[in-house]
């Protein structure tokens, strides 16, 4: 890689500032530097003086003439790259390369054009060159004529087999070579008489042919390497697919166009053109469970919880919501409740109803409570005074409510507004009305007393 010699190299970073990572330099003075391209480089040293820290070495390695930018390669020759402020100096100068290059002079550095800048020439001083102190790159040398013995030849040749046997070798001259043949299908034939007694015991590889095989296989287990096993006798009453010898797990045949998957000894789930039927036990209890609790079924389905739908979730916008399930209640005497419970790490409650009541139930027992004292009924008589009671419209229905921006701006009832993306907005407002409800009566109870 020629290095580039430049007189009088400096200027300032325009960069501001010139990151770790950034491989492109900005200085009114590049202009001043010749173009480099291909493999020339010209080394400069960012921040010489230190003035942010230690200083880095770099190497422009693109640059077009009269140019104010250079594509650099950073941290180089031992140093470390790091961010550089703009307007600290950088400079050109001698480097310890520059002086080993003299100890190992590459055969790349034999040019017919010095690459040195402004017309100057190699050292006087270097007036020979050793070929053994050449130990890397490649020597402008024109050699003609043939030499009396060689390493290799000057270019490889392919030896190739055609025919039956096929296969191909790259040779140089420069040691021996192998060609891996191969033989065409059908190409040749053998005398059967010459193979007598063939023992299937050393077929090792390879597919036997369809018409080898006997035409029945009865009472056979076949055995797989990994464990699994599968019986051929047709039997439908323990599991003829199975893993690990063990005969109460597996799938099994239960009757023309129905499988089973078998589990602990008993059928688990029932595949068929009729659908899929999944099991509690021996019994058909439920058509989809998860953790025994019914997805899908039916109320003759008594599983530990009954639950028809059950979920779960925890995010910000309802962090103490951290489960939900929506069930078919046995425990009601009518049997028709249907109940959606909420359960959390600070509250919960349910909704229930059986067709002729509906009940809201809200935690409210004191002791699980952090009572920091009663409501200022004045300050509550306040801030419903200041609340809008605001008459709109919304989705086409007329209704009358609050402001839940304005609501959010009071830090005493900032807690009853909660943000989550809906339609179509990232922070849409959810009010908790009911949370109002105790301001009102303290702001009743205020006015009575004033009153």
């Amino acid at each position: 890689m020629p290095r580039v010699f430049v007189n009088f190299a400096n200027g300032l970073i325009s960069d501001n500032p010139l990151g770790i990572g950034a491989t492109t330099l900005t200085s009114s003075e590049l202009a001043d530097l010749p173009a480099v391209s291909g493999s020339d480089y010209i080394p400069i040293t960012l921040d010489p003086d230190s003035t942010g820290g230690a200083p880095e070495i770099v190497h422009i390695t693109a640059h077009s003439a009269s140019a104010t930018t250079a594509t650099i390669a950073r941290g180089q020759q031992g140093t470390t790259a790091r961010e550089h402020a703009q307007s600290i100096k950088w400079r050109g100068s001698q480097y310890a390369d520059d002086f080993e290059r003299l100890n190992t002079i590459e055969a790349d550095d034999w040019v017919t054009s010095p690459r040195i800048a402004d017309g100057a020439v190699l050292p006087a001083h270097i007036d020979s060159v050793d070929a053994a102190d050449i130990n890397a790159g490649t020597a402008p040398i024109d050699i003609s004529g043939e030499a009396a013995t060689a390493a290799r030849w000057t270019t490889a040749r392919t030896l190739s087999l055609t025919g039956d046997v096929t296969g191909s070798v790259a040779i140089s001259g420069t040691g021996d070579a192998a060609i891996n043949a191969v033989v065409a299908n059908n190409s040749h034939t053998h005398d059967d008489s010459t193979i007598d007694g063939l023992d299937g015991s050393v077929i090792t590889t390879g597919t036997i042919a369809n018409g080898r095989l006997p035409s029945s296989i009865t009472g056979k287990t076949l055995v797989e390497a990994d464990g699994f096993e599968a019986d051929v006798d047709g039997s439908t009453s323990s599991p003829a697919f199975r893993w690990d010898s063990d005969p109460n797990t597996g799938f099994r045949r239960v009757s023309s166009g129905q499988v089973a998957v078998v589990s602990d000894g008993s059928d688990a789930a029932e595949f068929g053109n009729d659908g899929i039927t999944l099991k509690y036990g021996t019994t058909v209890e439920a058509i989809l469970t998860v953790e025994n609790r019914i997805l899908a079924g039916d109320e003759t389905a008594t599983p530990t919880n009954p639950g028809i739908l059950t979920g779960r979730w925890n995010n910000t916008t309802h962090p103490n919501t951290v489960g939900v399930s929506l069930r078919y209640d046995q425990s009601a005497t009518t049997k028709t409740w249907i109940k959606m419970e909420f359960s959390g790490a600070a509250d919960g409650g349910s909704i229930s109803g059986n067709g002729s009541s509906l009940n809201v139930n809200n935690p409210s027992d004191i002791r699980t409570k952090d009572v920091h004292g009663p409501i200022d009924p004045a300050r509550a008589a306040e801030l419903i005074t200041e609340l809008d009671i605001i008459d709109y419209t919304r989705h086409g229905s007329r209704r009358a409510g609050f402001n839940a921006q304005q609501v959010r701006t009071f830090p005493e009832l900032a807690h009853a507004v909660t943000l989550g993306p809906s339609e179509g907005l990232p922070d849409f407002h959810y009010l908790a009305e009911a949370e109002l409800l105790p301001w009102a009566i303290a702001a009743i109870k205020h006015l009575l007393a004033e009153a």
